[in-house]
């Protein structure tokens, strides 16, 4: 609350003013959501493993593979700097394909494209 950001601003000793105090709040909001975002894509990336998990015994997995794989290449060739799409198909990459390289290529360019995007910041480890 407000004691915690006072004492955070007055680690020198110094008073805060009101605004200092609005933009601390504001920071600890951000840090917040970022780590709710963060919780939350790794759920979904437990959850997206498991389900892989389970498709790997069916004959198809190979099939519904590749028609995920068209679905993103063809998402970023009408719109190739579609950074939602770019950080789901790194994920893809990571997790299903296995193609690090990819995958690491996909979170940069989104990340060139939108350097502050959430859930590409929390894929990627930063």
């Amino acid at each position: 609350g407000r004691d915690s950001i006072d004492s955070l601003l007055n680690v020198c000793g110094e008073t805060t003013t009101e605004e200092e105090r609005i933009e601390a709040q504001d920071i600890q909001k951000l840090v917040a959501d970022i780590s709710t975002q963060a919780l939350l894509q790794k759920r979904r990336l437990v959850e997206f493993k498991s389900r892989h998990t389970k498709d790997k015994e069916s004959k198809n997995v190979n099939e519904q593979t590749d028609m995920v794989e068209k679905s993103y290449q063809q998402i970023l060739g009408k719109d190739p700097n579609h950074v939602p799409t770019m950080n789901e198909y790194a994920l893809f990459n990571l997790v299903v394909k296995r193609k690090y390289d990819a995958a690491e290529e996909l979170y940069l360019s989104a990340l060139n494209v939108s350097p502050f995007h959430t859930l590409t910041l929390c894929d990627y480890g930063f």
